[in-house]
């Protein structure tokens, strides 16, 4: 149910937010006489955002300001009276965050009101939208059966386009109030326009027709079906796609050579998306295109890199050669050429497990064992639900790599349950630190000296080897020279083979005993000394700084 909102006056104009941060959830353009007309805005996140500085605009640009205070999950607030008014003949409302970005819109056609009704016009599951004859502002969105389906969708900024409702319109002829009722064709319903092209790859370091590729990306909140969409260069060649292929939010997914017969020239060329009627969606042209580099879009900014990364988020960072020659560009200078992934990535997949890792407080990561093999959840957006150790889910997502490793990415439109609880196994010790690929899905409990950590990391030693802990979230505040129990599940990552903790709380400091209270001090100096005949310093921080770096994609 929708709570109450908390007032305050935050203001954090110079905060980034994405798309969908804020949603229209409920309009009411055509009210009862004696009524107000209302805009609905609510927060469908776990997270806090404060309203200072927020507005919402209608078609015509008339702004209206939130109230100033701060708005939790599932809290909404009610703009009523917008200036500007809503029409009742089709209008758009879109949120603006503190920069003016467009963070939300929808649109609404005449049709969207059945002839003689005064309804709103509610958002439910999907972002599908219905007209319903029981108002409920700052309520939950009660839907009061009428035969007529209002498809709205958000729409692509800058510039708004209009999402066509199914139905007829009813329009006179100009200037003439005797003149014959024309009825206007209804266009078909597409979708959210929110897939652009992102990367293209024209002159590669290996043989073009097998490794050229054209990446695709989705940018907003929905998953878009890319059934009938088109590829084309700069000639009149196109490739449709003529499978149902689900592009997710935030999704990228890269086309082959082979599979589109489309060759990118390495001179000049330009690449141009349309959507299933024909509409041009993007394009993107470039001159000479340097060897092994990929010319890709990371937001709204272009660039050659040597960075590859087809059905991956692209990423730039050290300088690549300009295709001119000129200035240095944006990019990867070592990644070598990489082969257009197969598109059946992008396609919906399942996995069920018993979980073996958490965060303490709800969060964005989980660790599931599928029979003998540890499979690394990722939340795109928000948190997972409330889970502990030991529950049995069933999820949906897709397979993607991040920085080397395959996680499994469970996007906002993805449905994950609980099945049931199972005891997890004991903890079986580890004596010796040496664990081999075979060890991998093991539950195991280990005991040693802390050598180093980091935040996130610690090494740890006995008798001359080490082992790397990791944990899905910073590890308490233990010193070098502790010993430690711990127990976690074995993983293997780019870094090398970890143990990952099921949660920080599984490490216990063992204490010296009463008998010998300088126990701990030259347990810590035995320790060094062992460290320094069997790892070097340099070679342990090393292990730690490659586990962690798996966490933070």
């Amino acid at each position: 149910p929708l709570t109450p909102s908390v007032p305050s006056t935050p203001s954090l104009p110079n905060l980034t937010y994405p798309l969908g941060t804020l949603i229209v959830n409920e309009l009411y353009p055509r009210p009862k006489a004696d009524e107000d007309e209302w805009v609905e805005v609510c927060n469908p996140y776990n997270n806090v955002i404060p309203l200072g500085g927020w507005s919402v605009i209608d078609g015509s640009e008339h702004k209206t300001s939130l109230p100033s205070q701060y708005l939790g999950m599932d809290q909404c607030v009610i703009i009523r009276n917008p200036s500007g008014k809503l029409n009742n003949d089709g209008d758009a409302v879109t949120i603006l965050d503190p920069a003016g970005n467009q963070i939300d819109v929808v649109a609404y056609e005449k049709s969207a009101f059945p002839t003689g009704e005064t309804v709103a016009l509610a958002r439910i599951q999907n972002g599908v939208w219905k007209a319903t004859i029981t108002p409920t502002p700052g309520e939950q969105n009660v839907v009061t059966p009428i035969p007529e389906l209002i498809k709205i969708a958000a729409v692509a900024p800058p510039t708004p386009t209009k999402i066509i409702i199914s139905g007829t319109i009813n329009d006179p002829a100009p200037n003439s109030v005797t003149a014959p009722i024309k009825e206007k064709p209804v266009s078909k319903p597409i979708g959210p326009l929110t897939v652009r092209i992102s990367e293209l790859y024209p002159n590669t370091s290996g043989n073009d027709t097998d490794e050229e590729f054209i990446e695709l990306e989705n940018w907003g909140l929905d998953p878009v079906d890319l059934s009938g969409w088109m590829l084309g260069d700069a000639t009149t060649r196109r490739y449709t796609e003529k499978e149902s292929v689900i592009l997710p939010p935030l999704g990228t997914l890269a086309f082959s050579r082979k599979e589109t017969q489309i060759v990118l020239n390495n001179t000049s060329d330009a690449v141009r998306l349309y959507a299933p009627n024909n509409q041009l969606i993007d394009e993107q042209a470039y001159d000479k295109a340097p060897k092994g580099s990929s010319k890709a879009r990371v937001g709204d900014v272009w660039d050659w890199t040597t960075n590859l990364t087809p059905d991956e988020p692209n990423r730039f960072s050290t300088p690549a050669v300009d295709a001119r020659g000129g200035s240095p560009a944006r990019g990867a200078s070592t990644a070598s050429a990489t082969p257009a992934v197969a598109k059946k990535i992008s396609k919906r997949a399942f996995v069920s497990g018993i979980v073996v890792a958490l965060p303490e407080q709800p969060g964005s990561k989980a660790i599931i064992l599928d029979g003998n093999s540890p499979i690394t959840l990722s939340k795109t957006q928000g948190t997972f639900p409330l889970l502990e150790l030991g529950d049995e889910i069933n999820t949906t997502g897709i397979w993607q790599k991040i920085d080397g490793e395959t996680v499994f990415r469970v996007w906002v439109t993805d449905t994950l349950s609980v099945a049931g609880k199972r005891e997890l196994p004991e903890r079986q010790m580890l004596d010796s630190f040496q664990i081999s690929e075979t060890d991998a899905g093991r539950l195991l409990r280990v005991e040693g000296t802390i050598a180093s950590r980091t935040k996130s990391a610690i090494a740890l030693e006995k008798e001359g080897q080490t082992i790397v802990l990791d944990s899905l979230e910073p590890m308490p505040a233990l010193k070098i020279g502790a010993k430690i129990s711990a127990a976690g599940i074995v993983r293997d990552t780019t870094g090398g083979r970890v143990l990952t903790l099921g949660s920080p709380a599984a490490i216990e400091e063992i204490t010296p005993s009463a008998a010998d209270p300088a126990s701990g001090k030259k347990a810590a100096q035995e320790s060094d000394k062992n460290l320094a005949t069997a790892v070097t310093a340099a070679s342990v921080l090393t292990m730690i700084g490659l586990a962690i770096k798996h966490f933070f994609f």
